[in-house]
């Protein structure tokens, strides 16, 4: 696959059916071709014309007897499948189709078509890129294969990001543009449409195996196979390549709009920013940030910690910068005596040595170079930020700095945007930004993208996944029970044999005999909780159905006997479960459910009746291990603290509910086409040394499919 997108992608040669000196979707996409100074073979297609902007212009595909590594067809959707027999019969090396009408139109014909491409390019391994789309572009080959008017005449910069999105007019329009105004150029970029052959991952997949290539960013309105997208994820931390996302579907609004214009399944936004946390994903939420994020991401210099000296020429600006960075979680440290007294003697009139710097006019003077070479022999700085605007000299001067530093550069530009000045800082390789905030952020999540790289070799989570914990439990109750449903003591039988703890528990069925029950349950000093067991009441405790603090054996003989043989609902009982109760307990609620896009997905939360109350959850997409499973539990809000110990509150087992979590997803996972959802809660975490209980739990199986 990766040879043949190579060729769509750096094509040596390209027919053009459908191309015309009409400003329509054929005519825009040759005027762009010969404006940006496309440097293989072009060869326009059209019965009706003898050339095209000067180019010598064929009747047909047939006509052509060169090689072609890309056809591009800008045809009626009617007249593309007698095109593809053309394209097969000249061995073409890839397809573009910018022609819509397939299923993004809603109709059976427009399906039709789009199974038919789906099936030629299985058949051929040929690949397709679109219908439905814009089309794509190579810097490196000059090669701007699309039909979009803001592509223009002046000619686009390269870089080394690939760009890859489902709307054509986002990634020529705003990404482009705004790109543009950020001094960044892209090495692709591809407008995927409907993805009939070649999927946004396959794409992703090409470009990171590029080494021109330093990070990858998608335009997402819908994810196909959550799987691959998963797999994607996990080989670009690995290779310390961000993916840097922006998707639709926060609202539904954007969840329709992405149905109606590529036929896409936006998914559960809360899973997809759970993943993207999940896997290192740096995931924006407006166009400004994804730009900033891809500018950071190509930068030269990796930044490597979270300690940085700021440079200003205000005390204001400067102070205001650090205190955002300080809220993202980075730190502005205080540099070593002999620093401060380097830079101090080098400040001419007013300013101060203290991170962060005030220069005032010192900013502006050759001085800064010498400023620069004491801050560089602080060890302990990750990166410098220059906060400030000027003119030409200082340009220079930061320009020079970047190429002889071996610390990371970055300006926030404090001046007007209409500066003239402005041009030629865009040029410069150093990360550009206009907000304090956006600065923090992103330099924020780089590090964490950092962080996470570097961790990404040591994980367990695939050499784990191919083990199959035991379902012999889940199994059994399969072939018995009659209900998807399974009760609670079928619930706990089977988490016990997968090695999640419950309490001890002694079951009596709704027929059996109390009086030959009792004397098997040790009293002496233990509390008791009695439940009711049904496959149809789930939630007991609305229904009466749990009498806590039992210490008596005439206590649960009067809740056997009124509650379970005598009470309204006697009919969906099928019996009482007695356990111990657990005393000191932190708890909580852990759960999975199948994700269309994604599979098993995992929430953990504050448990018991606070979990409807506060909703205080986060997910993971199964599985995952421990490291990943403390990350987790550290984006509910003091969560992790309380879970340590806080205050007079006793420190929580949690190797233990590590270990369960870790557990839990892999079990889920492997259980993926058996079980459909499960709910523990509470999870009783206690206290250390004595474990993770799971207090009540319900699991829903899959239905059996008749096929």
């Amino acid at each position: 696959m990766n040879q043949a997108l190579h060729r769509m992608l750096n094509p040596k040669s390209i027919a053009v059916v459908g191309a015309s000196e009409k400003m329509n979707y054929g005519g825009r996409l040759m005027k762009n071709m010969l404006a940006q100074g496309y440097e293989g073979k072009l060869y326009p297609v059209n019965p009706s014309s003898k050339e095209i902007f000067g180019v010598p212009c064929y009747a047909s595909l047939e006509d052509i007897t060169a090689e072609i590594d890309l056809a591009v067809i800008i045809v009626k959707a009617e007249l593309v499948e007698s095109l593809l027999a053309q394209c097969e019969a000249k061995k073409v090396g890839s397809v573009l189709i910018i022609t819509a009408g397939f299923r993004e139109a809603g109709t059976e014909a427009g399906e039709q078509r789009e199974q038919m491409l789906t099936a030629w390019s299985a058949r051929t391994g040929i690949p397709i890129c679109g219908p439905n789309c814009l089309g794509l572009s190579s810097s490196t080959a000059h090669m701007w294969a699309s039909s979009a008017s803001s592509i223009g005449e002046n000619k686009r910069i390269g870089g080394s990001v690939g760009l890859i999105s489902h709307s054509g007019a986002t990634a020529f329009g705003p990404l482009l543009n705004r790109a543009n105004d950020y001094g960044v150029g892209y090495r692709y970029i591809v407008s995927t449409g409907n993805e009939a052959s070649v999927s946004m991952t396959q794409f992703a997949d090409f470009m990171l195996d590029d080494p021109e290539v330093k990070a990858v960013g998608l335009f997402i309105e819908g994810i196909k196979d959550g799987r691959a997208f998963a797999e994607l994820a996990d080989k670009a931390l690995k290779l310390g390549k961000p993916i840097i996302t922006l998707k639709i579907g926060e609202s539904a609004v954007g969840q329709k709009a992405a149905a109606s214009h590529t036929a896409s399944m936006t998914g559960d936004q809360q899973v997809f920013d759970a993943f993207c946390r999940q896997k290192g994903i740096l995931a924006a939420k407006d166009y400004d940030e994804f730009i900033a994020l891809v500018k950071s991401s190509e930068y030269s210099k990796p930044l490597t910690g979270r300690k940085f000296a700021v440079l200003s020429h205000s005390g204001g600006i400067g102070g205001f910068v650090g205190d955002k960075m300080g809220a993202a979680e980075l730190i502005v440290p205080q540099l070593q005596a002999d620093t401060v007294a380097r830079i101090d003697a080098l400040l001419t009139g007013f300013g101060t040595a203290n991170n962060p710097l005030d220069l005032s006019g010192t900013m502006q003077t050759e001085q800064i170079l010498d400023i620069h070479a004491a801050l560089e022999s602080e060890s302990e700085l990750n990166g410098i930020v220059y906060a400030t605007h000027g003119k030409g000299p200082l340009t220079e001067r930061l320009g020079a700095l970047d190429r002889s530093s071996n610390k990371p550069l970055y300006w926030l530009w404090t001046g007007s945007l209409e500066d003239p000045e402005l041009q030629a800082v865009k040029k410069l390789p150093v990360p550009l930004f206009f907000n304090p905030k956006q600065l923090a952020s992103t330099l924020a999540r780089l590090v964490e993208f950092y962080e996470r790289s570097s961790a990404a070799a040591s994980s367990e989570v695939e050499a784990r996944a191919t083990g199959k914990l035991s379902d012999t439990a889940l199994n059994t109750f399969k072939s018995q029970t009659e209900g998807l449903t399974l009760t609670e003591i079928e619930g706990k039988q089977v988490l016990q044999s997968v090695g999640i703890s419950v309490p001890t528990h002694y079951y009596l069925p709704v027929n059996g005999d109390i009086a030959s029950f009792l004397p098997s349950v040790p009293f002496d000093g233990n509390r008791y909780v009695a439940k009711l067991v049904s496959r149809t009441i789930t939630h007991k405790s609305d229904s009466g159905g749990v009498a806590l603090n039992l210490r008596e054996p005439e206590q649960v003989r009067d809740f056997f006997e009124r509650r379970i043989q005598q009470g309204a609902d006697s009919g969906d009982v099928d019996g009482m479960l007695l356990e111990e109760m657990v005393g000191d307990k932190v708890e909580l609620i852990l759960g999975s459910t199948n994700d269309p896009i994604f599979g098993p997905v995992v929430l953990i939360g504050l448990g018991g009746v606070l979990t409807e109350l506060f909703q205080l959850v986060t997910w993971r997409v199964a599985p995952f291990d421990r490291m990943e499973a403390k990350r987790m539990l550290g984006e509910i809000k003091g969560l992790l603290k309380y879970l340590q110990g806080f205050r007079n509150t006793p420190e929580t087992d949690m190797d233990a509910l590590l270990q369960t979590l870790e557990t839990f997803s892999y079990w889920v996972y492997e259980q993926r086409d058996e079980i459909e959802s499960v709910e523990i809660n509470p999870l009783a975490v206690l206290p250390k040394g004595e474990g993770v209980k799971a207090l009540d739990c319900v699991i829903t199986l899959k239905p059996v499919s008749l096929e």
